[in-house]
């Protein structure tokens, strides 16, 4: 860890807020660059039993996740042991229908601005297979949507996000989406506003390397501009993927019960009706080895980019009137932001404090730390050198008596 900035200069000053225009977002571009295969290999291989895994201490491998067999609830372990792991606490929502106990997993990421308006991003974790005896693995239906949730939830964990995101994984999608179902109904009973659902379901069968993938919408709610809006950002952060809008869509999935109560919602598929016809569907061949995961890869990057866009993770940051507050206490973003080499920190302090001002990156890490044992009441700025780094999204954290407060930047050279 470094402790020093390089040259630090401290000055009372005030902040004139300059705001600028860019087609695409440079941190999603970093967010979807921190997209890695080797994770979503490795939770496939693991949800469909061709790796063993460590659950409860145990040994175990999942062979299928069809409700009422014993691997369905070994599964849904372990999602919450990679949810952990990651830093959130997911919460377990168990009913019953008729004789099976559903159970759907949920993380609720909450939002800066905007806590009570919500994003979903969702995927089923079951699987099924009609064939009484055989498993089912369920590569593509659906490890493939888990996967790329999970690796949505990883990279996000540490960002901060002006509206609320909802990682859902659904239970009993097989069975008639009773998961999706409930959740959907609960919400519209407690009014919940939910600005849209992305839901993820058979992502990375591409036979004939067309990076062709289909977008599944309805005239329900506004789900056709939705579908609109998600293309365009295909287009603008993943433009090797080839979007195609299904209207009508494909009504076999979770995101038709969304429909059902009127909320916003499409369905992210593979172009089965452009040549990417699953072939393994419900059987016991739904295995890794059919998958395209260079694919998937992409998918799970147009994933990222679409969840983090829609929830806003720097509205705040480009709107001249939005200050970061506590107790009188105002951090201001940084400008320039993005910056190249240097860039300027400006604060305003109501009464005196020591100050402590650290430079984190996106995984948390502590770069350096800048120390001052105490300044009086007024405002400053704090001349940052930060030659020595590499492109990417940051994060600076000042510590007053008054409270602390955490902004984000991005450093590109």
């Amino acid at each position: 860890m470094k402790n020093k900035f390089g040259k630090v200069t401290i000055a009372i000053s005030y902040l004139v807020v300059m705001l600028f225009a860019q087609t695409s977002n440079p941190i999603i571009s970093e967010l979807i660059g921190q997209v890695d295969s080797q994770n979503l290999i490795r939770h496939i291989r693991i949800l469909t039993g061709a790796d063993p895994v460590r659950i409860n201490r145990i040994w175990t491998s999942i062979k299928s996740r069809q409700v009422g067999q014993p691997d369905h609830d070994k599964a849904r372990d372990y999602l919450k042991s990679v949810l952990k792991e990651y830093g959130y606490q997911p919460e377990e929502v168990y009913f019953y229908w008729y004789d099976h106990e559903i159970c759907n997993l949920l993380v609720t990421k909450p939002g800066c601005l905007y806590p009570n308006q919500k994003y979903i991003l969702s995927a089923h974790y079951d699987s099924y297979n009609p064939t009484a005896g055989e498993p089912a693995p369920g590569a593509d239906d659906n490890a493939s949507g888990i996967a790329a949730v999970l690796e949505s939830a990883r990279i996000l964990e540490n960002v901060t996000t002006d509206y609320t995101i909802i990682f859902a994984f659904w239970d009993a999608e097989e069975l008639g989406r009773w998961g999706s179902e409930h959740f959907a109904f609960n919400a519209d009973r407690d009014n919940d506003t939910i600005r849209g659902v992305i839901n993820l379901d058979m992502i990375a069968y591409d036979p004939a390397n067309q990076s062709i993938f289909s977008i599944n919408t309805d005239t329900c709610a506004g789900s056709v501009a939705f579908a609109n809006t998600l293309a365009i950002l295909s287009n603008e952060y993943c433009d090797s993927l080839q979007p195609i809008i299904y209207n009508p869509g494909s009504m076999l999935g979770d995101h038709q019960k969304f429909w059902n109560y009127g909320y916003k919602a499409v369905l992210i598929s593979e172009a089965y009706r452009d040549g990417a016809q699953y072939l393994y569907y419900h059987t016991a061949q739904d295995t890794h080895e059919k998958l395209n995961f260079e694919f998937l890869t992409r998918m799970s990057k147009f994933a990222l980019a679409t969840i983090s866009s829609l929830a806003g993770i720097t509205t705040s940051d480009l709107v001249a009137e939005s200050i970061t507050k506590a107790d009188n206490f105002i951090l201001k973003q940084n400008y320039p932001n993005p910056c190249n080499a240097t860039t300027t920190i400006r604060y305003t302090m109501p009464q005196a404090s020591p100050v402590t001002l650290t430079l984190f990156n996106i995984l948390g890490e502590e770069l350096a730390i800048l120390n001052q044992p105490m300044q009086s009441a007024g405002s400053y700025e704090i001349r940052l050198d930060l030659s020595d780094y590499p492109t990417g999204l940051y994060f600076y954290r000042m510590q007053l008596e008054a409270g602390q407060l955490t902004r984000r930047m991005m450093l590109i050279k």
